[in-house]
């Protein structure tokens, strides 16, 4: 949102998280009857959240969890274990609650290969709803510091993404903007 400012684009009504979407397509999900697998968060945390969604949700149609212990990166034979698990449920909407931007990679190189319909990045939502972490406070969140927040909870795990990895960036939309003028 700050770089679309910077650049002059048209103001963007605002983001949308995988906080933001879960519960309201959670609730779509289950008056249409769809199926849905939660892949990620931390151990047992999908878990947890399936077993709330089965509370509060009678009947509704969760067909599989799997969540690993944190890794950078998935071997080949590891990915190929998490395909095959998610096909052998067969769901129509696949939930990848990863670290960003490692759940759109993921998303973006497996989808030929998936059977889910629809798949959907999600981030730290299921450990937000399960009470493993808090949400940033509304005004953070609507002054876009819901970044800051979570590396103030998380410093060792969010110093390289938001301080080495994500101002990588920075250079970029100095560029777009120096060549659109």
């Amino acid at each position: 949102i700050w770089a679309s400012k910077f650049l002059g684009q048209e103001k963007l009504r605002g983001r949308v998280t995988g906080l933001d979407l879960l519960p309201q397509y959670i609730e779509r999900c289950y008056q249409r009857n769809f199926s849905m697998f939660f892949l990620g968060a931390a151990e047992g945390v999908a878990q947890r959240f399936k077993e709330q969604l089965e509370e509060k949700y009678p009947g509704i149609q969760v067909v599989g969890v799997y969540s690993r212990p944190y890794a950078n990166e998935f071997s080949g034979e590891e990915n190929q274990k998490m395909i095959d698990i998610i096909n052998a449920a067969n769901p129509d909407i696949l939930w990848v609650s990863l670290t960003a931007p490692k759940q759109d990679y993921w998303i973006q190189q497996n989808y030929p290969q998936l059977n889910s319909s629809i798949n959907i990045g999600i981030g730290a939502a299921l450990d937000v709803a399960v009470g493993k972490f808090n949400r940033a406070p509304i005004w953070m969140q609507k002054s876009g510091l819901e970044w800051f927040y979570r590396f103030i909870k998380e410093p060792k795990r969010l110093f390289r993404r938001y301080f080495i990895e994500a101002p990588t960036f920075i250079p970029i939309i100095i560029k777009q903007k120096i060549l659109e003028k």
